[in-house]
């Protein structure tokens, strides 16, 4: 069952011993936002699918060429087989004209914060759509709406944004408190 802004907002403001919102009434719903931004790109509760066409002699894809919402890529599908993720780095050590590779799509990578890479190109003749599953920019909280994160995942959500208001307030030794129980919810799958 999701949980609804309001039920966060309320507990948020429980931790943060600002029950009336007196302190942090005007950025609650832009801290919430952010903080659940930030918690679905390290966990990726939020997944989606999209489709990329894959054009000969063309290794690299800017971003929004897979959609609009992609924080991260999380998996390459082309002609029903899961592509490899291997480093960029790996390739170009291996072959240094990698860019120029042609054949049946083995590999990707994601190259820093905008560039997906699906090693090597298409043949020609064949045209070819990739199935690309990722990590999805989650929209700005609002008053009456529900989180989009799973369960699971709210409590270091509102971990972390109780420490970024005690900050807000500062509240220095609270702030300790706050981060050694966000330091409980690591993910060792977090790539970065």
């Amino acid at each position: 069952m999701a949980t609804t802004v309001a039920a966060a907002e309320s507990l948020l403001l429980t931790r943060v011993r600002d029950v009336q919102a007196v302190a942090h009434g005007d950025v609650l719903l832009d801290v919430l936002s952010d903080c659940q931004r930030i918690i679905n790109a390290c966990y990726g509760g939020v997944v989606a699918t999209a489709s990329l066409t894959l054009v000969h002699r063309q290794t690299c894809y800017v971003r929004s060429d897979v959609a609009t919402n992609v924080v991260r890529p999380v998996q390459v599908t082309a002609n029903n087989r899961i592509l490899t993720r291997t480093p960029w780095t790996e390739l170009k050590s291996d072959n240094p004209d990698w860019l120029h590779g042609v054949g049946m799509p083995r590999v990707w990578d994601f190259i820093g914060h905008n560039l997906l890479v699906v090693y090597p190109s298409p043949p020609q003749a064949a045209a070819m759509t990739a199935s690309v599953r990722y990590i999805t920019e989650t929209a700005d909280c609002t008053a009456g709406g529900t989180l989009e994160i799973p369960d699971a995942h709210v409590s270091a959500m509102l971990d972390l944004a109780a420490e970024v208001l005690l900050l807000r307030q500062r509240l220095f030794p609270s702030i300790a408190e706050a981060a050694q129980s966000l330091t409980q919810h690591s993910n060792p799958r977090i790539v970065p």
